[in-house]
């Protein structure tokens, strides 16, 4: 998946603000978060990830998505910035550091 195939960018788009909209009116918290994220398209990834400043997306994993698991992993990567988890890293390995992360992160989301 991390080959540009050919999608419908607008359907993209509508399926994001879609689960956005499910976050505002369910989870206002996780949406404050994410509404201060500047979202990138990022074909070289396979799903999605943060900085704590960007949240880069794979548009053909978004169209894989139901609604509710795309805002299930919005709300993933609204944690890892509420955590700090992209300033906390410092030198520790990024892969390790990530799984680390996602096992507490997706913990918060499950009882959310």
């Amino acid at each position: 998946m991390t080959t540009p195939v050919e999608v419908d960018s607008a359907l993209v788009r509508l399926r994001l603000e879609t689960a956005y909209n499910d976050i505002i009116l369910n989870h206002p918290f996780f949406a404050v978060v994410l509404m201060s994220l500047q979202r990138v398209e990022d074909w070289t990834c396979e799903t999605m990830w943060t900085d704590g400043r960007l949240l880069g997306y794979n548009p053909a994993f978004v169209l894989m998505l139901t609604t509710n698991k795309l805002a299930g992993v919005l709300a993933h990567e609204a944690v890892h910035v509420v955590l700090l988890h992209p300033w906390r890293r410092r030198s520790r390995q990024p892969k390790g550091w990530n799984i680390a992360c996602d096992h507490v992160v997706n913990d918060i989301v499950i009882d959310a």
